[in-house]
């Protein structure tokens, strides 16, 4: 039987095959739906080539950005874009940010690919400031399972805007 960190490790090999055009998407709902705040910092799990982020940097959403990308081939694109970029798999990631160090994280289609999905948000949620906006996107996200695991994470859900703010 295989562990769980041998299925993740097969599931990044899945991903590395991907051809680039899988990860050069940029989810502008996320960035339209911010305030802009040029002194903003926004963290990205699953940041793809990072053009969410490149966006987000040139509507005045954000002034610095990180990203965390499980693909290095991806990774190396968005670290052209954006100011951080951190390759690996962000359930074995100890990142190294000070408390409460950013305003925005995205999440974009990451969570369902998660093992441990509430775990992840909790280890996150020390690197947010207070009232930061955690944007979440999933192709499942009204699915009652991915809706109460949100919640045990200890997050409200809005509905008009598809988003979760931990508290």
């Amino acid at each position: 039987m295989n562990s769980t960190y041998e299925v993740r490790d097969s599931l990044a090999d899945n991903y590395n095959s991907k051809s680039a055009g899988y990860f050069s998407g940029a989810r502008r709902q996320f960035v339209d739906d911010l305030p802009r705040n040029p002194s903003a910092r926004l963290l990205e799990i699953g940041c793809s080539a990072g053009n969410t982020a490149a966006y987000a940097l040139a509507q005045g959403k954000c002034g610095w950005c990180c990203g965390v990308e499980l693909c290095p081939g991806p990774a190396a694109e968005a670290a052209k874009k954006m100011d951080q970029v951190i390759v690996g798999d962000i359930e074995k990631l100890e990142l190294d940010f000070p408390p409460q160090s950013f305003d925005v994280l995205f999440l974009s289609e990451v969570l369902e690919h998660l093992t441990d999905p509430p775990a992840v948000l909790r280890k996150l949620r020390g690197f947010l400031k207070p009232w930061a906006l955690v944007m979440a996107g999933s192709p499942n996200v009204c699915h009652h399972s991915v809706l109460r695991m949100l919640l045990k994470a200890g997050g409200t859900i809005n509905p008009r805007v598809s988003w979760m703010q931990l508290i």
